[in-house]
């Protein structure tokens, strides 16, 4: 992660495209709320966009190791200017690593939007029912 992300910041999209190519696995796939791409299409969609790098920063890493498995899961809050607008989406997400000769790669990973949490309109009898 660490690695991605000081490449990110500097808005080099070869360097970047390129380290992404080299972690993904062939049958890497990724999914989202649109739905489900695989490796071709998702970089396909990465080559189209004009994305520079505002920040890039992620948080809230965890990492399970399973044998040669691995779930990393984290938060990305980084600010992008995609295709000319600043757009700063707080993500949630979750890959699946594969260690294969030594090199560990990615074969799937899932991202949504973080939201922040919405307020339940107050019950009008909440206040009396809490004194009983």
């Amino acid at each position: 992660m660490e690695q991605y992300y000081a490449i990110a910041r500097t808005n080099d999209r070869e360097a970047l495209k390129n380290f992404s190519r080299e972690i993904s696995a062939p049958e890497y796939l990724y999914s989202s709320e649109p739905g489900t791409m695989d490796k071709t299409a998702a970089f396909r969609l990465f080559d189209s966009m004009k994305i520079e790098f505002a920040s890039a920063d992620f948080d809230d890493l965890t990492v399970q190791i399973h044998g040669v498995t691995a779930i990393a899961k984290y938060r990305d809050f980084s600010k992008v200017r995609a295709n000319g607008d600043l757009i700063r989406t707080p993500m949630r997400f979750t890959n699946v690593w594969v260690k294969r000769g030594g090199k560990w790669q990615i074969v799937a990973e899932h991202s949504n939007s973080v939201q922040p949490p919405k307020l339940l309109p107050r019950h009008p009898h909440a206040d009396k029912m809490a004194r009983k």
